[in-house]
């Protein structure tokens, strides 16, 4: 066996069902992405919307007050005058605060996202396909598994012997044996 070579190639239902998780969990928050996306494009043109409508309102308002005919101005007619200004004041502190929440939340969507897209990518590098390369040169000298078989995490899968060849013989005591290579 070489180095470098393909030894083995495991498939491990753990990291196939967390890499499944955390797509999942990147869909879901690219999904909220989206989502945030569009309420901030709706919110901008309500709020620019709501900041015309305020300013109609209070120019409105102003004029009545500073109008000559500001005695012959019916009560109620000053009165819707001055709640129609509140309505569009508070619609547009409402469209002021959702741009400010939607632009931190945004930021932490995007922060979500990239978390998992780098542990997805961690994962997959550390995994590399299940495919197990030989670390050394040398020869598989037990095999602990056959194909089709469960491991367990950090279970020895096999020997590999490296250095120079060698032979380990027992012989039986008593006599004199002439040994030579080969």
């Amino acid at each position: 066996m070489k180095e470098g070579k393909l030894l083995v190639r495991l498939r491990s239902q753990s990291v196939e069902e967390s890499l499944a998780k955390l797509h999942a969990q990147l869909a879901s928050v690219i999904t909220t992405a989206t989502e945030l996306s569009i309420r901030e494009k709706v919110n901008e043109a309500l709020y620019r919307l709501a900041k015309h409508r305020y300013e109609i309102a209070r120019t409105a308002r102003a004029s009545s007050e500073e109008s000559l005919s500001e005695r012959l101005l019916a009560a109620n007619r000053r009165s819707e005058l001055v709640k129609d200004e509140v309505l569009s004041a508070e619609s547009k502190a409402q469209r002021a605060a959702e741009r400010d929440v939607i632009g931190r939340e945004a930021a932490d969507v995007r922060v979500a996202i990239e978390a998992s897209q780098n542990a997805i990518r961690r994962l997959t590098e550390l995994y590399g396909d299940g495919v197990i390369n030989s670390p050394v040169t040398g020869i598989v000298g037990s095999l602990h598994l056959s194909e089709g078989s469960v491991v367990r995490e950090a279970e020895p899968l096999m020997e590999i012997v490296t250095g120079p060849p060698f032979v380990l013989a027992y012989v039986p005591e008593g006599a004199l044996y002439n040994v030579q290579k080969g």
